[in-house]
């Protein structure tokens, strides 16, 4: 007697034995044990690219198999992840499904993650891209300025956030645009800079830079007082 398995699968891993019967009794044969090498493979990847904003919790699963049963590691710049990095990651063995969890997310957790399945046949491993927006974040306070007619004045914002915030100047709840030889707008990443080059009494007032971006709006307010020539 013979039992074949024309394509084996995880189904026939298991204990087999022969029951042979007939009118003068019955015997067994020894038990056995039929394993199975099988390469991990995913049977749920994580999703590549993931976006989510500060304070959220983001939750990410993926599920393998192979045999034996894979290892299932989370890993950043190379270095492999554990409840004491700050996050939270759970392994069903029943399952084969592994749960990464960032409970309060901020800036610090962007960048690239991998997860890594593995046992002794082989290894796979899929790359995640995690990005935390975050909204504006004024570095500084506007000053006030009080200068001489024909003098010129530089006001100065930072702002950081995720994405990185625009800025948009007002003067006297008028908006600003540059102007040759009169008005100066710069922005370089986080910084904003608005330029006066020989101010004169009409430039005096309220000057108010709007930063924004999808995140939200913050508002900082500089005063400019200008004094005549006599």
């Amino acid at each position: 007697y013979r039992l074949v398995f024309q394509q084996f699968n995880e189904h026939y891993i298991g204990e087999y034995q022969a029951v042979i019967t007939s009118s003068a009794g019955t015997i067994k044969t020894k038990k056995t044990k039929v394993t199975g090498q099988q390469i991990p493979i995913f049977t749920k990847e994580p999703p590549q690219n993931l976006q989510i904003k500060t304070g959220e919790k983001l939750t990410i699963d993926c599920t393998a198999k192979g045999h034996p049963q894979p290892k299932i590691s989370w890993l950043r710049d190379g270095k492999v992840l554990t409840n004491k990095d700050g996050v939270e990651i759970k392994f069903d063995q029943t399952t084969g499904q592994s749960t990464f969890i960032i409970p309060n997310a901020n800036i610090k957790h962007s960048g690239k993650y991998e997860c890594k399945i593995e046992n002794q046949y082989g290894t796979h491993s899929t790359d995640i891209n995690i990005d935390v927006l975050a909204p504006p974040i004024v570095q500084q306070k506007m000053q006030d300025f009080e200068i001489t007619r024909g003098q010129e004045v530089t006001i100065t914002v930072t702002a950081n956030g995720k994405p990185l915030p625009s800025c948009v100047w007002y003067h006297n709840d008028k908006q600003v645009y540059p102007k040759a030889n009169r008005v100066i707008m710069t922005d370089d990443g986080p910084t904003h800079i608005l330029k006066l080059l020989d101010v004169e009494l009409s430039d005096a007032g309220t000057y108010k830079a709007v930063v924004e971006s999808q995140m939200g709006t913050t508002e900082l307010i500089s005063q400019v007082t200008v004094r005549g020539m006599f």
